[in-house]
């Protein structure tokens, strides 16, 4: 279910499409209506379970994110 009490306003819904060690941290590509790179650590990925295909909650802070042309 989506996060709830959140300060993050930009909340969306996505679906894990493939996952990768890079270096020190994990790369994850998600598809929530565009496509979107996200990186965590290690300990978070196996904390949460990612893995290619499960559908997660992507909660963006305004000052947190980065667009790449």
């Amino acid at each position: 279910e989506p996060p709830r009490g959140l300060s993050a306003r930009n909340v969306l819904g996505g679906v894990v499409e493939a996952i990768r060690r890079d270096g020190p941290i994990v790369a994850i590509h998600v598809r929530a209506g565009a496509s979107f790179d996200v990186h965590v650590t290690p300990g978070a990925s196996e904390a949460l379970g990612l893995a290619a295909g499960r559908r997660v909650w992507l909660v963006i802070k305004t000052y947190s994110w980065r667009v790449l042309v």
